[in-house]
């Protein structure tokens, strides 16, 4: 609740439209948006938890991919794998972490020690996915 909450007061000050802005005026292939909504993804579910990272990120792809559900799709996956993988490395980025490291079972430093498993755990879907993001689909709606 308190994510979708966080959602809707980014959508009411139309964050995700600057952003979908910003990102649509770099001149972004559909390709390098992949890979840019994914990437942030993993950076930022690491500060907030993977939930609302995949949430915020979803919403950020439906803004620029407007009506190509196809690329729509392959970006939410992607985003939801990178989200997962990214709040591993971090006691706050999953409820599950945050319950381990309170409980005492791992310190910080075990959780850094878990970056490139993560990364790895993103990339390689990621590879996978991104061959099927044809240059066929066009360029992002502007």
């Amino acid at each position: 609740l308190v994510a979708m909450t966080y959602i809707n007061t980014l959508e009411e000050l139309q964050v995700f439209n600057a952003i979908r802005v910003w990102l649509l005026d770099c001149g972004f292939s559909y390709k390098t948006l992949y890979w840019i909504t994914g990437g942030m993804a993993f950076v930022l579910s690491p500060i907030a938890d993977n939930l609302t990272t995949a949430l915020l990120m979803g919403a950020v792809v439906m803004a620029v991919g407007v009506q190509d559900r196809d690329y729509i799709s392959f970006c939410c996956i992607n985003i939801v794998v990178a989200s997962n993988a990214g709040g591993v490395f971090s006691p706050f980025g999953d409820v599950t972490t945050l319950m381990v490291w309170q409980k005492g079972k791992l310190h910080i430093g075990d959780f850094i020690a878990l970056f490139i498993p993560a990364l790895v755990n993103w990339l390689v879907p990621a590879c996978i996915l991104s061959w099927n993001i044809k240059r066929a689909m066009g360029e992002p709606h502007r």
